[in-house]
């Protein structure tokens, strides 16, 4: 049996991503092959591209992208298993002083606001000390955008 207010906030959900545009699956790929090709780093992007990827990628409203775009890690089981694997990405590829530190970068650029970095820092230090070394290398561009698709997916979830 579900709890009414979940299952309005569902169907809030559910009806703003009926009444959204259709995207095409080559409207994505397009603005996927625009940032891919950027050299500037994820907070020179243009605003307009951002808000688009986040469109695409998180299914949001419009009207609900402002700045932080996550302001706390929801609750939902599934949201924790998507931090766990986001969190799993980038600390294989770069360690957890760089995860800690591209955190609070994602709170500077305003992709996170100061409650989800710090429940990120939380879980870093968790995997830290479960043993996670340093994966070795730098987060380049892409890493950072798939970053930006984690906070989309989880700010859906919200």
């Amino acid at each position: 049996m579900t709890d009414p207010p979940l299952q309005s906030e569902r169907e809030a959900r559910e009806s703003r991503r009926e009444s959204a545009p259709s995207v095409r699956e080559e409207d994505i790929q397009a603005l996927r092959e625009d940032l891919a090709g950027a050299d500037a780093g994820p907070a020179e992007f243009p605003e307009k591209r951002l808000k688009e990827l986040l469109l695409l990628e998180g299914g949001a409203d419009p009207a609900d992208l402002e700045r932080p775009y996550l302001e706390r890690v929801p609750e939902q089981y599934a949201a924790r298993l998507t931090v766990f694997e986001w969190l799993q990405f980038t600390l294989e590829r770069a360690g957890s002083r760089q995860t800690l530190q591209a955190l609070e970068y994602y709170g500077d650029i305003g992709w996170l606001g100061e409650g989800a970095a710090a429940d990120l820092r939380d879980y870093v230090r968790v995997f830290e000390d479960g043993g996670t070394g340093d994966g070795g290398h730098s987060l380049q561009t892409a890493d950072h955008l798939v970053s930006l698709v984690y906070i989309a997916r989880l700010a859906s979830m919200a």
